[in-house]
């Protein structure tokens, strides 16, 4: 029997925008899309305004999608991950981001993948792209719908950034019957607590596990965090926990969570 499985509705980091513009400050990088004529005059843009930074840190990284071609574009939709993305690889070519964690498999019918934007000739796409720095070569990628419905994956150029040691937040994991997560929140540091994560609990009547996620990141309020982004009561029993959490700037914490194998049943 498949998973029974949660999500929560992804948020797009993304403006449409009608003209071209630079980034003050920022040192971008650019290239021509490939995939054939179709995506000719699509280009991808990172802007860095540094380029060191601690090692698994999470970074919001500006990426500007331009569509200089004669014909719209239209971005493929996902709801486990970000279009455009950041592909992080280590120098050696060693792809290690996406995903910032290994989720538990998903229904097709779960998971919808259709049409996202809709990008007009001569328009641009602008945003940040939450990645985790476990390697220090960065290339944006986006996947096109084309007319005839197949889709087409456009790579921009490799940014190299310099990555430094850094240790890892302090966080503490509480044990049943409350688990949860505290973790030292940096000095002086702004914005929300960013959260990417899956549970797998028990619930009455059903034969497997019921798994919900964060396919996406997802603002915490606060520095302590739950296994359940959504109403625990139907929960009998957590079975699982996985996550991996931070401040963007700073190195990323992680949750590897099993239950005791002396959890009595519900």
């Amino acid at each position: 029997m498949r998973p029974s499985v949660g999500l929560r509705v992804p948020v797009v980091l993304v403006t449409v925008v009608a003209a071209i513009a630079g980034m003050a400050g920022s040192s971008p990088a650019s290239a021509g899309g490939s995939g054939g004529t179709w995506t000719r005059g699509v280009s991808l843009t990172i802007h860095l305004s540094r380029t060191t930074y601690p090692r698994d840190a999470l970074a919001a990284i500006p990426v500007t999608l331009h569509n200089g071609s004669d014909h719209p574009v239209v971005l493929r939709g996902v709801c486990t991950g970000q279009n455009p993305s950041i592909r992080v690889s280590t120098t050696r070519g060693r792809a290690v981001y996406p995903p910032a964690l290994h989720f538990p498999p998903a229904p097709d019918t779960a998971c919808g993948t259709g049409s996202g934007p809709r990008l007009l000739p001569g328009t641009r796409l602008e945003g940040r792209v939450v990645v985790v720095l476990r390697g220090a070569t960065l290339q944006p990628r986006v996947t096109i719908v084309t007319p005839s419905g197949s889709r087409v994956s456009v790579a921009g150029p490799t940014v190299q950034v310099r990555l430094v040691p850094s240790p890892s937040l302090p966080m503490v994991v509480t044990e049943p019957p409350h688990v949860s997560a505290l973790i030292t929140k940096p000095h002086g540091t702004r914005g929300a607590l960013l959260y990417q994560g899956w549970t797998a609990c028990r619930v009455p009547g059903l034969s497997h596990p019921w798994y919900s996620a964060d396919w996406t990141w997802a603002p915490r309020s606060g520095s302590r965090v739950y296994p359940f982004p959504y109403p625990a009561g139907a929960c009998r029993g957590l079975l699982a926990w996985h996550a991996v959490l931070g401040w963007i700037g700073y190195p990323v914490a992680s949750i590897v969570y099993a239950a005791p194998a002396s959890s009595p049943s519900p």
